[in-house]
């Protein structure tokens, strides 16, 4: 079972159903690799850099660290594919609200995000956390 580091994860609404999507997924997820909703991409790029999990469920969700600045899943793993110095190597699974699924998309179709760092991205939006079939799309996905 795939250890997980959650990074900057959703409200409890959204957050139960990933977390049990994950969980039938085969992945384990440890109350002490949650980092929360809030910190910085420096600070969450330190807490992934000092776990040894391979498997990261990053949210898009767009909102403000603790200092006021804006944050997001895809900016964290910008962040992060630079401190490994872009030895990217994560395995990434990203819900993805149904309001920002078409934001993200675009984002990432135009080229902002590099291929190293695109092609490990599973993207699930929020209307396909209760089909059956995506805890097998993220079991063959972390297992890849």
């Amino acid at each position: 079972m795939p250890l997980v580091t959650v990074v900057r994860p959703y409200a409890p609404r959204i957050r139960t159903r990933v977390f049990e999507l994950m969980r039938r997924a085969g992945c384990t997820i440890l109350p002490e690799n949650i980092v929360p909703a809030g910190t910085s991409d420096a600070v969450a790029v330190k807490a992934v850099l000092e776990r040894d999990n391979l498997v990261l469920l990053v949210p898009f969700h767009g909102h403000h660290d603790g200092q006021g600045n804006r944050v997001d899943g895809l900016g964290f793993l910008m962040e992060l594919d630079k401190a490994a110095h872009g030895q990217f190597r994560w395995r990434i699974v990203m819900p993805v609200s149904a309001f920002a699924v078409s934001a993200v998309t675009a984002i990432m179709s135009r080229g902002d995000v590099p291929e190293r760092i695109r092609q490990w991205i599973l993207m699930i939006s929020e209307d396909d956390l209760d089909q059956p079939e995506t805890a097998d799309r993220i079991r063959a996905h972390v297992n890849s």
